[in-house]
């Protein structure tokens, strides 16, 4: 009776607050009806909605002052006093329908922006003192976002720029005395570029769809979701278009793909064969996109001092279908091409098997991400393409299969369950827990595995979510031995919803289902620990999600169902074998020792040094040394590995150069990888196990 009558207050003061936005100003009660209905629709889909009080309010307010500071930091500490009066006030807000609070945020951060632009512009003209007067710190953990006074946050700006203007110096020679000699020449060129950069970078604050205002306002919307756990997500109509894109293996797409270059114009960087952009034939790498007009949207789109992140937007926006791109050709000519956007299939998803050997044939197949084909009436995405190339795989007598699932971020649950069956016989693959504790259990009921040979998966610190679920569930079969690092830590579905299904108010990507391993044990925060443990540059960098905030916390469920584990033969012994080999490699030492360097020098301990010529030069050139290093080493290293293709691909690749080209890159990429190479050894020592038994 309690949960009911929690339900029914929240119900109600919701509806309240629905209703009482139409009391706020008219330019807040949109983002009055985006709070009410975003906070309705986690209560009623979160897997565990946390309640609106102070705890919320302290919480919401933290992140979004995070997020508010998260590019740059314009407050002062007299801001923050101001702020810090809504702590434990949001949940009121929330709770009465009162959403006037967002304008003293947005009021503030354009005000400060503008003392900023202010700073930095009166810099132009000011030779920057690097006598060893001023001096730059990075990594204080105890440093807090925001200046004591304006006094203060001018001082910062001007040793910001100060040590930028050395940093983009350091990139023009290799030699420190010649930049030492030159460097009075070299800062009055470098200096008001320097500060123009800068500038643009503020206007790309200003210049994003919707200005400050919706900046601010979605900021605050974000830390509502992510209050209760890192994957609840607000999305904007945009946001959700580009994760859509994301899980799809076809694409509506332009096919031109754009970044910022040194000089801060938009460079097309890549243009994807077979796309509208490639087949048109007038759109080249290394073009400048000028300006871009929709002709669908009937909208001018300016790229002078737009962040990157809005670039794609324009371009990703699902009702954006014709645009008509003013282009700067390499000769300085200018060119205005239509385009209408065609299907592409995506390649970020592109799952395609290779055949690695020294002696014996194995299988590889790299899955990016869990896919899906959210247009296909089957819904058919990685899982369809797997069996298709293990089929292919087989024609090469293949005799055990390695799948790579570093920096397989997740994707789609369903496609990943279908995989799980496709190496089982049959049985429980998952439980999932959605709101009020029920569980429901996933099973694969068709007897017999499309592939019955040894399995050898790879995972690093950025395998999550899905990938995390394939490889337990293989891992508690034994149906796959799992090497590398440990997984990132993330056991949860999401749904993307909208907050309203008569208005365009965005959406919310909801954390609606736990998920556990058969065993009744979670990954959640802990990840899945390898079988064997191969060194990682990511080692101790602190990236998985335990670190981040409002995590899940990491339980279990004791009710199971039975399954029936195959056995591993002579399992402690390969990863015995395969401990020794990892041991004695001088490229994993290698690995480790780069790691730990880059831990000591740039994450573990602050860095404090006066602003001269020289400590900057050493600092930058320091880290380039250990990235040059590392390079050097795996440039001149050779794998005992080779890699080739199906004899079906082969045929495919006859009739097709540039898909030739592409696969070139990706088998001498494969050959030269030492992750695989000892993903290799480990199914050569199983198979060496059962051929004895």
């Amino acid at each position: 009776m309690a949960f009911v009558r929690m339900k029914k207050s929240i119900t109600l003061f919701l509806y309240f607050l629905v209703f009482s936005s139409f009391g706020q100003s008219a330019d807040n009660r949109f983002f009055c009806d985006q709070v009410a209905q975003l906070q309705q629709l986690i209560f009623n889909n979160h897997v565990a909605p946390k309640p609106v009080n102070d705890s919320l309010s302290k919480g919401v307010y933290d992140l979004f002052i995070q997020q508010l500071n998260e590019t740059y930091w314009f407050f002062l500490k007299s801001d923050m006093e101001n702020f810090e009066k809504d702590q434990y006030s949001l949940d009121d807000y929330i709770n009465s329908g009162s959403c006037d609070f967002i304008d003293k945020y947005v009021t503030t951060y354009s005000k400060r922006l503008e003392e900023a632009k202010r700073y930095v512009l009166d810099l132009k003209n000011v030779r920057p003192d690097y006598s060893g007067k001023d001096s730059v710190t990075f990594g204080d953990p105890n440093f807090q976002k925001s200046f004591k006074d304006s006094t203060e946050a001018k001082d910062s700006w001007k040793r910001r720029i100060a040590y930028d203007v050395l940093a983009k110096i350091t990139e023009q020679d290799s030699v420190l005395t010649r930049l030492e000699k030159n460097l009075d020449s070299l800062v009055t060129v470098t200096l008001p570029i320097v500060v123009e950069n800068q500038l643009c970078l503020f206007q790309e604050i200003k210049n994003q769809d919707g200005g400050i205002e919706l900046f601010v306002q979605e900021a605050f919307l974000n830390a509502l979701a992510s209050y209760q756990d890192p994957n609840t997500n607000f999305f904007s109509p945009n946001d959700k278009d580009n994760f859509d894109s994301s899980l799809s293996t076809n694409q509506l797409t332009f096919g031109l793909y754009p970044d910022k270059n040194e000089k801060g114009e938009i460079e097309i960087i890549y243009v994807a064969p077979g796309s509208v952009a490639h087949k048109n034939g007038d759109i080249e790498e290394s073009d400048i996109i000028k300006e871009m007009y929709s002709i669908s949207l009937r909208k001018q789109f300016e790229t002078n001092c737009i962040s990157i992140e809005d670039i794609y937007s324009f371009l990703n926006d699902s009702n954006n279908e014709t645009v008509l791109f003013k282009i700067k050709k390499k000769d300085g000519d200018f060119k205005e091409i239509e385009l209408t956007k065609g299907v592409l299939k995506s390649p970020e998803n592109l799952t395609r098997g290779y055949v690695v050997k020294k002696e014996t044939p194995i299988g590889y197949i790299n899955i990016p991400s869990f896919y899906t084909d959210m247009e296909s009436p089957n819904g058919q995405g990685v899982a369809n393409d797997v069996a298709k190339e293990i089929f292919k795989l087989e024609k090469a007598k293949i005799q055990g299969l390695i799948l790579d699932l570093r920096f397989n971020g997740g994707g789609s649950i369903r496609e990943a369950i279908d995989l799980c069956g496709m190496f089982i016989d049959q049985g429980p693959v998952a439980i999932f827990k959605s709101q009020n504790n029920n569980i429901e259990f996933f099973n694969d009921y068709n007897k017999g595995m499309l592939f019955s040979k040894p399995i050898v998966i790879i995972m690093n610190g950025y395998s999550a979510s899905a990938s995390e679920f394939f490889a337990a569930t293989l891992q508690d079969y034994q149906r796959a031995i799992v090497v590398g690092a440990e997984s990132y830590g993330k056991s949860s579905s999401q749904m993307v919803l909208p907050l309203n299904n008569y208005k365009n108010m965005g959406y919310c990507k909801v954390t609606t289902n736990r998920f556990y391993r058969i065993t009744g044990a979670s990954n959640q925060s802990v990840g899945v620990s390898p079988d064997i443990r191969f060194p990682s540059m990511y080692d101790g960098l602190e990236t998985s999600e335990r670190y981040l905030d409002f995590v899940l916390v990491n339980d279990t469920i004791t009710k199971t169902e039975p399954f029936q584990p195959m056995k591993i033969k002579g399992l402690g012994k390969i990863i015995e074998k395969s401990n020794a080999r990892v041991a004695e490699s001088r490229s994993f030492q290698f690995i480790s020792e780069v790691n730990s360097a880059i831990r000591k020098n740039y994450f573990d301990e602050d860095r404090s040094f006066p602003l001269t010529m020289k400590n900057v030069y050493t600092d930058i050139n320091d880290y380039q040394e250990i990235w040059s290093r590392f390079e050097e080493h795996f440039t001149t290293k050779r794998t005992e590995i080779t890699a080739g293709n199906s004899p079906s691909v082969e045929e495919l690749l006859s009739y097709n150069q540039e898909e030739k080209e592409l696969n070139s890159l990706m088998l001498e990429g494969i050959s030269e990888d030492i992750y695989i190479e000892e993903a290799y050894r480990v199914l050569l020592d199983q198979l060496s196990v059962l051929r004895k038994k």
